[in-house]
C-alpha cells in the first residue's frame, strides 16, 4: 500500500513553549483499494493547551 499527501493545513493557535506533544486521530481502511483518508492531528504544550491542529488529505492504494 502507498500513501500520498495530498493537503497539509495547519491553524497556529497560540505560542507554544516546552515539551510539545502531537496527537494524531485517523480511520485505517481495512483493504489497501484506492481510497482518500482524511486524518486531524493537535499539537498540545506541556500543560495540556492546544497550540496548533492540523489536518492532513492523503491518498491511499496498491503500489502500481
Amino acid at each position: 500500500t502507498r500513501m500520498i499527501p495530498v493537503r497539509l493545513e495547519t491553524d497556529f493557535i497560540k505560542k507554544g513553549r516546552g515539551l510539545m506533544t502531537a496527537e494524531a486521530n485517523c480511520i485505517i481502511p481495512s483493504s489497501n483499494e484506492k481510497a482518500e483518508l482524511h486524518a486531524t492531528v493537535v499539537i498540545r504544550d506541556e500543560g495540556g493547551n492546544e497550540v496548533a491542529r492540523g489536518r492532513v488529505k492523503v491518498v491511499i492504494g496498491p503500489t502500481d
